[in-house]
Order: structure tokens, then C-alpha cells, then sequence
């Protein structure tokens, strides 16, 4: 019965994988709302903001 055995191997693949799945919505937030950030700033903070006509322009100095 090839159904009974891709069923089973499914089920030992879910079994496997259920802790990652489960974890990747709270990886996801956490690049969101804490990486992400501290991303841009670092790249704010190494970047000279000069205010334009029509809004402003960053040009990178690094350190």
C-alpha cells in the first residue's frame, strides 16, 4: 500500500520539522521588530543625513 507509507513518512516528516515550524513565526517578529532596526541604525549612524529639496539625502562615510 503506497498510501499507507507516504502517509507515515508525512507524519515522520511533520513529527521532525513540528519544533521548527512552530519557532519560525517568532524568528520572523523577531528580524521584524529587533534586527531590522538595528540594521538601519547602524547604517544611519555611518551615514551623513543632509536634509534636501524634497525630502534628504544620505551619502555613507563609514567609520
Amino acid at each position: 500500500m503506497p498510501g499507507a507509507a507516504d502517509r507515515r513518512s508525512w507524519a515522520e516528516w511533520l513529527d521532525g520539522h513540528s519544533g521548527r515550524i512552530m519557532v519560525l513565526p517568532a524568528v520572523v517578529v523577531l528580524l521584524c521588530f529587533a534586527i531590522f532596526p538595528l540594521i538601519i541604525s547602524a547604517y544611519l549612524a555611518l551615514s551623513r543625513f543632509a536634509l534636501a529639496p524634497g525630502g534628504f539625502t544620505l551619502k555613507f562615510i563609514g567609520l
